[in-house]
């Protein structure tokens, strides 16, 4: 199954300007160009979203943040880990100086990541709510094809 489209066709064309899904083990599965995933950052998010989630884990992103693509360090908002009834969920904001304001949602599924970075200005119609609502679609949709 190629998981391309969706990043293309659902996350990019609502207003995620970067996107990618990828193993808990840290294999990319599909992604938007230039950007990556480190497997060091994707065990950091799989320790604290993916149950059994790390209090500890969860906490030191809380007060350290976490970075993507090797790069801008976003500050934790938000974070829904503990519902079994929602898709497990971290919401940050770049907090890098000199950095454009962006921000990120993370959602975990029983075996992969899916992140998406957002322009904080909401660009070309996309809004807050319209781009969790989208990651959190994507992910319940992975969910439910067993991944």
């Amino acid at each position: 199954m190629s998981w391309q489209p969706y990043i293309d066709d659902q996350l990019l064309a609502k207003g995620f300007m970067h996107a990618a899904i990828v193993s808990h083990a840290g294999s990319l599965w599909a992604a938007s160009e230039d950007f990556f995933i480190h497997p060091s950052e994707v065990n950091v998010l799989v320790a604290a979203l993916v149950p059994p989630s790390d209090d500890a884990a969860l906490k030191h992103l809380a007060t350290r943040g976490f970075t993507l693509n090797e790069t801008g360090r976003y500050a934790l908002t938000r974070a829904d880990v503990s519902d079994e009834e929602l898709v497990p969920m971290l919401i940050g904001r770049c907090k890098t100086v000199g950095e454009p304001s962006t921000g990120v949602v993370v959602c975990a599924t029983h075996s992969a990541l899916v992140v998406g970075i957002y322009d904080g200005a909401y660009s070309e119609g996309a809004s807050f709510g319209g781009v969790t609502t989208e990651m959190h679609q994507l992910a319940s949709f992975i969910m439910e094809q067993g991944f």
